[in-house]
Parts: C-alpha cells; structure tokens; sequence
C-alpha cells in the first residue's frame, strides 16, 4: 500500500485562509487596497490549484484524465479567477 504523505493538505488550508481574509478584509479596506489584495489572492489560488491539478504523482483510485485534461481542467479553472478578477477590478 502506498502511502501519501498529505502534500495537498496544505491547498485547502490556503484557500481557506485566502477566503477567510478575503471576506474579512474587502470590506474593510480601502479600494484600492482590496483590489491589490484580491489580485494578489487571484496570482496565490491560481498557483495553489495548478499544484493541486496538474503537479501530482500518485493518487489512490486517480482518474484516466491524463495529462491534457488536467491542462484544460486548470486553464478554465484560471480563466475563471482571472474574469472574476478583472470584473471585480472594474468595478
């Protein structure tokens, strides 16, 4: 049996940091400091869910994604967080 040391433990616990702060700090900073804090929280989940997607080795009971659908998985994945930065950054 192969064991995995729990090296994806750590992304939910920065998205739920990065989540937490977010919604504590956005309304309370000025507006251009919660924007530069949601780009840079963007840049951080998009960097935590290329590792969480596409870095991995083993996994117990993986899917036959391949390495290509793991590809698209992130791209959209990051597309999504850039839109809703950009939106966010409009507004």
């Amino acid at each position: 049996m192969k064991y995995q040391r729990g090296y994806l433990l750590e992304v939910p616990l920065i998205v739920m940091v990065i989540g937490i702060l977010l919604a504590i700090l956005i309304p309370i900073l000025p507006k251009v400091a919660s924007k530069i804090f949601e780009v840079i929280s963007a840049i951080i989940l998009i960097a935590a869910f290329y590792y969480m997607i596409v870095i991995p080795g083993w996994q117990p009971n993986a899917s036959r994604l391949g390495q290509r659908g793991k590809l698209i998985t992130f791209s959209i994945i990051s597309l999504l967080i850039i839109l809703f930065t950009v939106l966010f950054l409009i507004s």
